[in-house]
C-alpha cells in the first residue's frame, strides 16, 4: 500500500476492469438504475436489464475520476446506504488498513472511544466535523496508526495472528478487509515482513 487513502480517480478502462459487473449496470451508457434504492446488498438493477458485460459498453462520464464511483459501487453493502446517500465515498478506504464501509467505521468508533475515553471521536456522522475527523486518517500519521490499532483490536485480529501461515493470513484478511481482494500479495508480503523481523 502506497497511500493512506483509496483513490477514486479511475480511468474508464480501469473502471470497467475493476467494477465491470452486471450488478453495477448504472456505470454504463444506456443503462439506468434507481439510485435511491437498494436490491438487498446491491444497487437496483437497470432499465434495460444488463445481463452480460461486453467489450462494447462505455462507462458514463460522471463516474470517471469521481467520488460518485464509490458512492455507487460501495452502496447497499458494508452497512452503507443507497448510491445517493453518499456513504460509499464517505466511508471509502482510509488509514493503514484502508477501512472501507460504514460498518468498519462504526467498529473503529466503538473501540476508539473505549480506548481513548478522553478523546472521543465520531467517525460515522454526516457533517463537516466528522469528515474532518475521517480526513485525519489520511493526513495525521499518528492518528492513522492509532486508529488502525484500535480497529485491529475491535475485530480481535490478534487472536487470529498467532502464526504466520496462509490460513491465519487469510483469516485476518477477512476480518480486516471482508474478502479475498489482494490476498496472494498480502500472503507474500506478510511472510516477507515476518522473515525480516524474526
Amino acid at each position: 500500500m502506497s497511500s493512506l487513502k483509496e483513490d477514486y480517480c479511475y480511468s474508464k478502462d480501469r473502471i470497467k476492469v475493476i467494477f465491470g459487473k452486471v450488478k453495477y449496470c448504472d456505470l454504463f451508457v444506456g443503462y439506468e438504475s434507481n439510485l435511491d434504492e437498494c436490491n438487498g446488498d446491491e444497487p437496483t438493477s437497470c432499465t434495460p436489464k444488463l445481463t452480460k458485460i461486453t467489450s462494447d459498453l462505455v462507462v458514463k462520464d460522471k463516474y470517471k475520476c469521481s467520488i460518485k464511483l464509490f458512492d455507487y459501487v460501495y452502496s447497499c453493502r458494508l452497512d452503507n446506504g443507497t448510491p445517493n446517500s453518499g456513504d460509499g465515498g464517505r466511508f471509502r478506504g482510509r488509514a493503514f488498513l484502508h477501512l472501507t464501509g460504514k460498518e468498519k467505521y462504526k467498529d473503529l468508533q466503538t473501540n476508539w472511544n473505549t480506548t481513548f475515553p478522553d478523546n472521543k471521536k465520531d467517525f460515522t456522522c454526516d457533517s463537516d466535523a466528522c469528515e474532518a475527523t475521517r480526513e485525519l486518517l489520511i493526513t495525521d500519521l499518528d492518528f492513522a496508526m492509532q486508529s488502525s490499532l484500535a480497529f485491529w483490536k475491535s475485530v480481535n485480529a490478534n487472536t487470529l495472528a498467532t502464526t504466520v501461515d496462509d490460513d491465519s493470513i487469510e483469516k485476518v484478511s477477512r476480518k480486516v478487509n471482508g474478502g479475498p481482494n489482494g490476498l496472494p500479495q498480502r500472503k507474500t508480503l506478510t511472510k516477507k515482513a515476518y522473515n525480516l523481523l524474526k
